[in-house]
């Protein structure tokens, strides 16, 4: 065993006793701390809008190519972005010929680099453009580099319709190739834009007295179809996609049973919760910033707020690519949303898949790719009055894919997480609920196409009533 992978073993089982560590985990979490080369720089580095450009010459001639360093895998990086825009698949294949392609809010897994860009030419018409929202860092793990980079997609629809979609990509580098690369974002963001289904970062919208006067006049399931344009985007979504269920299963008869079964499923006030007694207890002092890491994550998966909060710096900023949460007022703040988000979930557990860790000027960052699975039990309120999920009569297990970025600063003298942006899609939650059409397959897309057919004629509908 490596002297990373001893030290990682060591402050897992010194952090979490009771946790029993594989050989696989430790092979995982062993990473080393690879520093970006001073001096390095890249349009993105440097601020640049759009990380790629028009040349039409072969973008990896001229990248550094004979030694692994960041800067080589930083300009093959940025090359390989360039012909993802211009969906040149020779440039790509000759360097990525045999790359792991993961798009896992797709359930795309180990696919190859000719399905990546097929996905993102589907995403529109236009030509593709990544517009940079971070600066780019280069992780070590041993004797590769891998590249994380937070983006802006930007194409255009066949009708003109402009998309925009944040997302996190992953390049892994091995000399002059590209071993695997994975994005990250939130599928139903995507299909909202693409095919006009219910935005999920939508808020609510109060009606006014004379339409509420209007609204309550009518039949109860015609009284929902009414008040559509007036809910937020996820009420809107689990909705329609009940109302969809009614009519396969009893055309307009149906209709009424199926929101009636939906409407059991909701609560008004937020749950107990399940009672977590074990604790991670606060983070060891001296802890690098993967420790750090680590036991935040262990202390999310025990619900053990305190244990969370030893590891937030005072000035933490939390965003989500789903839910466009941006919290950046306190501490208090942050762990009041882990407080309301959890009290839901039974048998919560986090699989790490990778981890990435870079130092760049002193201000490390930690990327985390895992895997959630819990049971849902009960309401998940997000804020007073307001509810992520319906409430649940238990036997709904749910798992999914995403990824986190850590960013760290000192506090007191100790590394602390001052900012965490999380992608992941709560549409694959929906559908393991049985909530909504499964993105992951081809049929379950189709059906998400139907869905937004049917939604665009019900707000017709309401709109007319």
């Amino acid at each position: 065993m490596t002297r990373p992978e001893l030290e990682v073993e060591q402050h897992v089982q010194r952090q979490s006793p009771d946790r029993a560590l594989s050989r696989r985990d430790v092979l995982t979490i062993g990473v080393v701390a690879m520093p970006v080369v001073a001096g390095c720089t890249s349009p993105a580095t440097l601020g640049g809008s759009s990380i790629g450009g028009d040349a039409a010459v072969d973008p990896f001639e001229g990248a550094q190519a004979a030694a692994l360093s960041d800067c080589g895998a930083l300009a093959r990086h940025e090359a390989l972005i360039q012909s993802l825009e211009r969906g040149d698949l020779g440039a790509l294949r000759r360097v990525a010929a045999r790359a792991a392609v993961h798009v896992p809010t797709l359930g795309i897994s180990d696919a190859r680099i000719g399905v990546l860009v097929d996905a993102l030419q589907s995403v529109g018409s236009g030509a593709l453009r990544f517009e940079a929202l971070a600066p780019i860092r280069a992780m070590g793990a041993q004797r590769t580099v891998t590249i994380e980079q937070e983006v802006l997609v930007h194409s255009e629809t066949q009708s003109g319709k402009q998309i925009a979609l944040s997302a996190l990509v992953l390049t892994t580098w091995a000399n002059d190739r590209v071993s695997r690369i994975a994005l990250y974002f939130d599928a139903w963001r995507l299909l909202s834009q693409l095919y006009g289904l219910p935005d999920p970062l939508k808020p609510a919208q109060e009606p006014t007295d004379e339409q509420k006067l209007a609204i309550a006049q009518l039949p109860a399931a015609q009284q929902v179809i009414a008040s559509l344009p007036f809910r937020a985007g996820l009420e809107q979504m689990l909705l329609v996609s009940a109302i969809a269920r009614g009519l396969a299963q009893g055309g307009q008869a149906g209709i009424a049973p199926a929101l009636g079964e939906l409407a059991s499923r909701f609560t008004t006030e937020p749950g107990a919760g399940v009672p977590r007694p074990i604790t991670v207890g606060d983070v060891a002092l001296g802890a690098s910033p993967l420790e750090v890491a680590y036991h935040h994550i262990r202390a999310e998966e025990v619900d053990d707020l305190a244990g969370i909060e030893s590891t937030i710096h005072p000035t933490d900023q939390l965003w989500t690519s789903t839910r466009g949460y941006r919290i950046e007022d306190s501490l208090a703040s942050i762990v009041a949303l882990y407080r309301a988000t959890n009290v839901g979930l039974d048998g919560l557990t986090i699989e790490v898949k990778r981890v990435h860790e870079s130092i760049d000027g002193g201000r490390p960052e930690v990327v985390v790719e895992f895997q959630l699975s819990a049971e849902h039990v009960d309401s998940l309120p997000v804020a007073p009055g307001k509810f992520l999920l319906p409430s649940s009569t238990g036997n709904n297990d749910f798992t999914y894919p995403a990824v986190v970025a850590y960013s760290f600063d000192r506090s007191e003298g100790e590394w602390r997480i001052t900012h965490e942006r999380v992608y992941f899609s709560v549409l694959g939650i929906l559908s393991d609920l049985g909530l909504a059409p499964d993105a992951e397959t081809e049929e379950g897309r189709a059906a998400l196409v139907q869905l937004a057919v049917l939604f665009q004629q019900l707000l017709q509908q309401a709109g007319g009533a």
